[in-house]
């Protein structure tokens, strides 16, 4: 009954060392030019939120056909949530 408990405990240990490991390698480290320039993380986060709403705006062209033979915008759903399901058969 021991040896399980043992055994248990390694693997999620080893589980969880590893998740973390992969959490930090797909994250990376900061650019140490960045660290260095004042205001370099807020100028990147401007630029991400620039980009971000860019994409919004290619959101809202999109237009989805519905099941009554019209077609609908993804901006009619704004500030909901959207689940999209694609399939053939």
């Amino acid at each position: 009954m021991t040896y399980k408990i043992i055994l248990y405990v390694v693997v999620l240990t080893t589980a969880a060392g590893l998740g973390f490991l992969t959490s930090y390698q797909l994250a990376g480290a900061p650019d140490p030019e960045t660290i260095a320039r004042p205001g370099a993380i807020e100028a990147q986060a401007r630029a991400a939120a620039a980009q971000s709403v860019a994409n919004a705006d290619k959101q809202s062209a999109l237009r989805l056909p519905n099941l009554d033979g019209g077609s609908n915008s993804l901006a009619d759903w704004q500030g909901k949530i959207r689940l999209i399901n694609f399939w053939a058969t």
